[in-house]
């Protein structure tokens, strides 16, 4: 549900230098078999602007553009379903990588992503 925003701060970057895989880890407990996926966070940014998002074991498809000093995330499907508007997911430009900052998502707890 609700609007997420999906922007990556980027002093000067552009798609290419951002494009790649970037993956990350959640904090959970529970059964191993469960956590062992559902921790897993995987962004896969792709020079033609596209994107693919794994979070919490639900994939997330759209484009991805600059925007001012940032980069939108723009889903334009989860979980194979069409979303009726755009939705948006928000990542950060941080020291090491990127963070996933998902406020609204089910879990807000930001997760560092580290390029592959």
């Amino acid at each position: 549900g609700g609007l997420l925003v999906l922007a990556i701060c980027i002093s000067g970057c552009t798609n290419r230098s951002l494009a790649g895989r970037y993956v990350g880890k959640r904090q959970m407990t529970g059964p191993e078999h469960i956590v062992g996926t559902a921790s897993k966070v995987e962004l896969t940014l792709k020079s033609d602007g596209k994107f693919l998002l794994l979070n919490l074991s639900v994939p997330f498809e759209g484009k991805w553009e600059p925007a001012d000093a940032n980069v939108k995330l723009i889903v334009d499907t989860a979980a194979g379903m069409r979303q009726p508007k755009p939705v948006e997911i928000m990542v950060v430009k941080v020291a090491g990588g990127l963070e996933l900052r998902d406020d609204k998502g089910m879990d807000p707890t930001p997760v560092l992503l580290i390029k592959q």
